[in-house]
């Protein structure tokens, strides 16, 4: 090594520390250990009189923590020995750990996590389905049990019966290997999870929002929601509607029942969930109430031919026609309605009676007379917005 009174212990251009003093040496010439740089950086010598740098406490506490763990392998595997190391591997590290904490997930009802431990596919879109929205929903995973592993290389398929309802069904999960954690052991990440159905929405009219099990799903675009996409859906029975924002317009409740079959896959009883809306009750009556009152309006009039009333007499001779007077003997009535009511649409009111009180001249005098008039139909226009039906009626 040379200076027999050197040591090196960093190899070349490393800090450099002089050997022990030699005992009994005097008090001037006494050889004193430098401060030196620690750990000297490599390829530089140690600098004299500069104190070791301070550690980050945080990155220190990260540092034990990671260590710790490592540690903690480390004592169990040499402990243990093969037998440790097999523990580790099928209970703490397998890929059965991760197979079951996923289904935990989705029989707890934190479905959300456990869509964000399923594999990624472009095609499946579970932006419907919420913890909230699951929790409301009947007929859902209840449990499972795990009947067989099968690792090979890096590939790991594990048989799980799957309890939905008083129905019991074997599918198979699909793991595959993603690297590796804590030094020895492959990480696990899902290919193929639980499999879940893609049910066709379509959305009609103008909606204001949507909701599944009664729980509105905020963020999404009611646009594309109308152009009609598709949702997935994990097994179990949902509830899906929108709103219009007004009492007069509804959207009637479409079922979504997901089940399990015999070959672990999943299908919905109903493919594709159309949402139509439709006029309510209050709509109904309102529209009705209004057509009533147009026609009692109508019946205050004193000619025989109102305008924008549907009560109109024709006579060659208007004139010979005096003391004119209208009632309602039969207020018509609405047909059905099947227009979207979140637009304008049009309303008919079909078989309507009117009765005409009148003097008509009849030569030398005027005598009264009262004529029958009926209604086949009238038409009126109508416009929801919020709150608020109007109606809108031919000149």
């Amino acid at each position: 090594m040379g200076d027999n009174n050197k040591v090196d212990y960093y190899g070349t251009g490393a800090g450099v520390y002089p050997a022990s003093p030699t005992p009994g040496a005097g008090t001037e010439n006494q050889q004193h250990w430098p401060k030196q740089q620690w750990p000297p950086t490599p390829g530089q010598s140690a600098k004299q009189g500069q104190a070791p740098p301070q550690a980050d406490p945080k990155q220190r506490r990260t540092l034990m923590i990671a260590g710790g763990v490592t540690a903690a392998v480390l004592v169990a595997l040499i402990v243990g020995g093969y037998f440790g190391f097999k523990h580790l591997n099928e209970n703490v590290y397998g890929p059965q750990v991760l197979a079951e904490e996923y289904l935990q997930a989705i029989v707890d009802g934190d479905v959300e996590r456990a869509v964000g431990m399923g594999p990624e596919h472009n095609w499946q879109n579970f932006s419907l389905m919420t913890d909230e929205v699951y929790a409301k929903a009947e007929n859902t995973i209840t449990g499972f049990e795990v009947t067989d592993v099968v690792v090979t290389d890096g590939k790991a398929d594990i048989s799980v019966d799957i309890e939905q309802g008083d129905d019991t069904q074997a599918v198979t999960l699909d793991l595959r290997s993603d690297g590796t954690e804590a030094l020895f052991f492959r990480k696990w990440k899902l290919n193929i999870g639980l499999e879940s159905a893609a049910v066709h929405y379509i959305l009609r009219g103008d909606a204001t929002a949507v909701a599944v099990n009664g729980v509105d799903i905020p963020g999404q675009d009611m646009e594309l929601l109308r152009s009609s996409t598709m949702f997935s859906f994990l097994p179990g029975d949902y509830t899906l509607d929108a709103s219009t924002g007004s009492p007069y317009a509804d959207y009637p409740d479409e079922s979504v029942s997901v089940r399990l079959n015999r070959d672990g896959t999943a299908a919905a009883q109903e493919p594709t969930v159309d949402l139509k809306p439709v006029l309510t009750d209050a709509g109904r009556e309102e529209i009705q109430a209004g057509i009533t009152a147009h026609l009692e309006e109508c019946m205050k009039s004193t000619e025989l031919m109102p305008k924008g009333c549907p009560n109109q007499w024709e006579a060659e001779d208007p004139d010979s026609y005096r003391n004119i007077s209208w009632s309602m003997q039969t207020a018509p009535t609405l047909d059905p309605i099947e227009s979207d009511p979140t637009g304008p649409f049009s309303v008919r009111a079909v078989n309507g009676e009117f009765i005409l009180d009148s003097e008509v001249n009849r030569g030398d005098s005027w005598q009264p007379q009262r004529e029958s008039y009926q209604l086949y139909w009238m038409y009126a226009g109508v416009e929801i917005n919020g709150e608020e039906l109007s109606l809108t009626f031919a000149d």
